[in-house]
């Protein structure tokens, strides 16, 4: 009997539990923070990778853990990212709320229009 599988949707099924995630995997959600729709995401990029040949069998299980990462919400003392990571989100932030930011006087952080001090310095907004 053949599996309706690919070897490389089998090794993803088995590190995410297939179609309901195991403990193992949802613990891991939970550590970065992650909600299971955007597991979800991850998931159905993994397997666009794998279709297009970008992502190859033995490289499943580090891009599942690369691209979760990278769709943390919060920096982690576990989860360090890369300085280009940080200008990337910057400038989605930018771009997404340019009408609704303003800039820290002491640090030009980005802040909200009604952020009342910068989360960075300290220092008060005065917009």
């Amino acid at each position: 009997m053949t599996s309706e599988y690919t070897p490389e949707e089998n090794k993803l099924r088995e590190l995410t539990g297939g179609d309901y995630f195991s403990q193992e995997f949802m613990d891991n959600l939970n550590s970065l923070n992650l909600t299971v729709k955007e597991a979800n995401i991850v998931i159905n990029q993994i397997k666009h990778e794998i279709t297009t040949g970008e992502c190859c069998l033995e490289a499943i299980p580090i891009r599942l853990n690369y691209l979760l990462k990278q769709l943390a919400p919060e920096i982690t003392k576990y989860v360090v990212p890369s300085k280009e990571l940080i200008a990337k989100k910057e400038l989605i932030f930018l771009l997404n709320l340019k009408d609704n930011i303003t800039f820290c006087p002491n640090c030009q952080s980005s802040l909200f229009l009604t952020d009342k001090f910068c989360y960075k310095c300290g220092a008060k907004n005065m917009q």
